[in-house]
């Protein structure tokens, strides 16, 4: 594989003993790889060997080449979702100094690169200000809210891309920034050579040699594959790409069915997965139309090939079930009939003497995670759908007998007025244009006992019931 890295910076500087302790004592409980080693064995006596291997690393960085074993993993099956036949995502059990030298390399050179340089909405693996699901979902709802506040239409594109991961051409990992070519190459040599066999139970399989993808399960992988999928970005003013990870969700924004761009905007995006050699998966691509007007008809998405996407009345997107009319039905049904299967096993705790704390542990952690999942996006739903949600915790304080020191209501409010703060604190937040500052009078100075932020104009009740309602 050859590299063009002749006009690029090179390193100013090595990796130090900071660096390297840094990323030591950031290390996460976790399988290790073919080395067998703990992870505990490096934090703990991280201090002890910090020289050795800050040393190791800057060797490793210096002659651009990766040591070996750092480059085979072993390969965990993790079910993906209930298909049948079943699908399994490839996690891989990674040596543990390999995710430390990861994450030093990634710490000093890569996120001070990338930090502005990416696209903002991309939610997912990059140094960006907004990311998460909660702040993903919330641009979706609150950008739709907004263009519906008016008569028109929202055309949502879920477009699902096989295998991502696995299919990536590794030619094409951070050539489009200028990242030092020393890291450049020893990124390469990261990439190439990688071995892997899968381990279940005590069995493992044969080794084999892997040339695509970036590993699933390490500390680079997720940042590299979204500095790929950075250069996809929309061809029209009207539609808007939201990203996380591999997840795609196009808003297609009209106000006349002429507007429609959604063939034209479907076929850029069909060349540029050739290109870079990724696969859309037609199956799972699914057509959201949310429509203000009744006269407002919008024709089927075709692809090139000619055939129509399935357009549907609801999706899901992120966890989180959107239906064409926004009113949540659909979710809040779905929450309710996932809260009731694990009611049985907080009452199996409760006939087991489990101390009322246990027992609210075990529902913050199986229902109120669920009830609460990225509540923003969907707090605008109204209070009927709501009252469905503290039926279930009512249930479960007569199952306890005990309250929750945090009703589900102050719990979902303050989600909103955390993610209203975070917003208003960054000046390059994703969201940061729904908060208007409110002007100085005219000597410059902000006029007392007024907010900073100006407040948002909203013809309908659901854009004004959202999460800025809370800030």
């Amino acid at each position: 594989m050859e590299l063009d890295c002749e006009d690029l910076p090179s390193v100013a500087s090595s990796l130090t003993a900071e660096d390297v302790l840094s990323a030591l004592k950031a290390l996460k409980k976790g399988a290790p790889g073919v080395e067998g080693l703990p992870y505990w064995v490096f934090k703990v006596y991280s201090k002890e060997l910090v020289q050795v291997i800050t040393e190791l690393f800057n060797r490793s960085l210096k002659e651009s080449k990766c040591p070996s074993i750092f480059k085979m993993a072993l390969i965990c099956p993790i079910p993906k979702g209930s298909s049948n036949p079943p699908e399994f995502r490839p996690i891989s059990l990674l040596p543990i100094l390999s995710k430390a030298l990861e994450r030093a390399v990634r710490n000093k050179w890569l996120y001070p690169i990338l930090r502005g340089k990416m696209d903002p909405l991309q939610f997912a693996f990059t140094p960006n200000a907004g990311l998460g699901t909660d702040c993903a979902l919330t641009f979706i709802t609150h950008n739709t809210l907004k263009w519906l506040d008016r008569p028109g239409a929202v055309r949502v594109l879920l477009l699902d891309f096989r295998k991502a991961f696995d299919l990536v051409l590794r030619s094409r990992i951070l050539t489009e920034f200028r990242i030092p070519k020393e890291v450049i190459y020893w990124l390469f040599d990261y990439l190439a050579g990688r071995r892997q066999c899968v381990a279940l139970s005590e069995k493992r399989s044969t080794w084999k040699t892997i040339s695509s993808g970036v590993p699933q399960g390490s500390v680079l992988g997720p940042l590299l594959f979204a500095a790929v999928i950075d250069s996809l970005k929309p061809k029209h003013q009207n539609v808007v790409f939201v990203k996380y990870a591999d997840d795609l969700t196009a808003l297609i924004c009209m106000r006349r069915a002429t507007d429609d761009c959604t063939e034209d905007e479907l076929s850029e995006i069909i060349r540029w997965a050739e290109d870079k050699k990724f696969q859309i998966n037609w199956d799972k691509t699914l057509v959201l139309d949310c429509i203000t007007t009744k006269s407002f008809t919008l024709n089927p998405v075709r692809t090139p090939a000619g055939d129509v996407l399935r357009n549907v009345e609801s999706a899901r997107i992120l966890g989180v079930i959107y239906s064409n009319d926004l009113s949540w039905n659909c979710h809040v049904e779905f929450i309710v009939k996932r809260a009731r299967r694990c009611l049985g096993i907080i009452r199996q705790l409760v006939k087991c003497d489990c101390p009322s704390d246990g027992c609210w542990t075990v529902y913050n952690a199986l229902l109120r995670s669920v009830m609460c999942y990225a509540f923003p996006a969907w707090c605008n739903l109204p209070q009927a759908l709501f009252c469905q949600l503290l039926k279930i915790e009512r249930h479960v304080e007569r199952i306890i007998g005990s309250n929750p020191r945090c009703p589900l209501l102050s719990f979902c409010q303050g989600n909103c007025m955390r993610l209203s703060s975070k917003i208003k604190l960054s000046s390059v937040h994703p969201l940061r244009c729904v908060f208007l500052e409110r002007p100085a009078d005219g000597h410059g100075r902000a006029l007392r006992r007024r907010s900073t932020f100006l407040p948002i104009f909203c013809r309908t009740t659901r854009l004004k019931n959202s999460f800025t309602r809370f800030a």
